[in-house]
């Protein structure tokens, strides 16, 4: 299998919401005090390391979302970014 990076068809959206064949993948995950979440559109994860996103997310998550999308932003993205960043308490 190929790297995501490098897959030709890696823009792609196979998978949506909200469209007729749109179904979600529903798991249930035991979740801790202090576990965080982060859902991201590939225009923030893309650009950034997975040690740079660890480094962003150990904060409030409103002020995780701007710091990462800022720095998205700085470090060039030209794709849509998203983020949403949960803490569980």
């Amino acid at each position: 299998m190929k790297p995501a990076a490098d897959w030709q068809w890696r823009h792609v959206v196979t998978r949506a919401l909200g469209t007729a064949t749109g179904e979600p993948e529903i798991a249930r995950v035991a979740v801790t005090v202090g576990d965080v979440y982060l859902l991201c559109s590939d225009g923030l994860s893309e650009v950034l390391e997975p040690v740079a996103i660890a480094a962003l997310l150990d904060q409030a998550p409103e002020l995780a979302c701007r710091a990462l999308i800022a720095a998205a932003y700085e470090a060039g993205s030209r794709d849509n970014i998203s983020a949403v960043v949960v803490r569980v308490t």
